[in-house]
């Protein structure tokens, strides 16, 4: 039986874990967030790319921004079954969704000939704040939103410019009326005071949180538009220590889904980092139940946010309607996010991913029970073993979850799989 797979896999990137959920497409919309440029003697921020996958036929990319007259339109052919990418600088000035609270013209739209999966990558130099975001073609595309943050940890202070969480956002039509209601005050806006900007197709806005602090992060932020549009959310810079201990600051995001998107049911796999991790569930209806592993564990009206511990090795979370599920997870104190995929999204049959650094790689795979044995990798059925699943609690022994570490030996350094 072939499976169809909705977490892609776990990736670690220089400590860095990045889990990525992308989707086959022919065309892509997205707004690259702002990254801080760290010290004097960094660039954190760039630089910054767009990784393309092929599956059976050969595809001709056309990556343009719209709303930009003076960015000249990237064309290149990708050879079946092959990775390329395109990095910035040059025109790096043309990628950032800054400053906040303006309307810009920095909206990327990809397209295809043929179905492709597509990441935007922040590489950094040194490479000490990586991240990746898996763009999710026509699933990242809706009219409406609530934005999910992290509510635990603040952005350091230790940087410049300073880091911050932001909500970033990009028209795909023209005449596109955006209406905001932010949670936590915003940069040129209160808390809980709707607002409104129009926008054309390619533009771009960014409503960034005021604050550092991990509670005044705008998660619940209601976000809707009367014609389509991608929001990408971003938490610079996060210091982890308070929960994780260590040193480390890391960047954290990822396109958001819209609410027509969302699922009631989810499994959360516990990462690597040091102590329990934290996942969050932002609420879309008035009287939301939450349940974890069977287990009520609150009411949220909509907009609000609610903080899970994820201790085991999975877990079941629950809605009574349709939520947003924010996985803050990573290896040691190195932290990463990710929305996660509901248990009945539609997935796809085969997924691509490319190993870009020796570091730990880890694959995090959810099931059905009964469907272990249906995995390949590159084509091999020997390292995705059935005995590597186990029951997730809550499911009745209807779900079963792995995570594996592979080696560069069974997934080299810059191989496409």
């Amino acid at each position: 039986m072939k499976n169809r797979i909705c977490l892609f896999p776990l990736l670690l990137l220089l400590l860095a874990q990045i889990r990525a959920i992308a989707q086959q497409d022919t065309e892509f919309w997205f707004v690259a967030p702002e990254v801080s440029k760290g010290i004097t003697t960094t660039n954190y921020d760039q630089p910054v790319g767009f990784r393309f996958s092929t599956y059976s036929l050969p595809a001709v990319i056309t990556l343009t921004q719209p709303a930009n007259p003076t960015f000249s339109a990237q064309s290149f052919t990708i050879p079946a079954n092959s990775t390329a990418a395109i990095q910035f600088p040059p025109n790096f000035n043309d990628v950032e969704n800054q400053p906040p609270d303006v309307i810009l013209n920095k909206g990327f739209h990809i397209e295809s000939t043929s179905p492709v999966t597509a990441y935007y990558e922040v590489i950094g130099s040194p490479k000490d704040n990586p991240a990746l975001f898996s763009l999710k073609g026509k699933n990242a595309l809706g009219t409406e939103f609530y934005i999910p943050f992290q509510t635990a940890l603040a952005n350091s202070s230790d940087y410049s410019p300073e880091p911050h969480a932001a909500i970033d956002i990009v028209a795909t039509e023209d005449n596109t009326l955006v209406t905001i209601t932010p949670t936590q005050p915003i940069v040129g806006h209160p808390a809980n005071v709707p607002f409104s900007i129009t926008l054309q197709r390619g533009q771009t806005y960014s409503a960034q949180a005021e604050s550092q602090a991990g509670p005044a992060h705008p998660s619940g932020s209601h976000v809707t538009a009367t014609k389509p549009i991608a929001v990408t959310m971003k938490d610079d810079l996060v210091d982890g220590k308070l929960l994780f201990g260590g040193t480390c600051d890391d960047l954290m995001g990822d396109q958001v889904v819209p609410v027509e998107r969302l699922g009631t049911q989810y499994v959360v796999q516990k990462g690597r980092l040091n102590g329990p991790e934290r996942a969050y569930v932002v609420a879309t209806a008035a009287g939301t139940l939450v349940y974890q592993d069977g287990v009520l564990k609150g009411t949220l009206n909509a907009g609000q946010t609610l903080e899970l511990t994820i201790s085991a090795m999975s877990h079941f979370v629950e809605t009574s309607a349709p939520a947003y599920l924010l996985q803050m997870t990573g290896t040691n104190c190195e932290l990463s996010a990710e929305i996660l995929p509901s248990l009945n999204c539609s997935g796809s049959s085969s997924v691509r991913f490319v190993r870009s650094t020796s570091e730990g790689f880890y694959l995090f795979l959810v099931t059905k029970a009964g469907n272990e044995g249906g995995f390949t990798l590159n084509g091999s059925g020997s390292l995705i073993l059935p005995g590597s699943f186990t029951p997730v609690p809550g499911t009745g022994g209807v779900y079963v979850a792995a995570l594996l570490t592979l080696s560069t030996a069974q997934v080299p350094v810059g191989n496409r799989r």
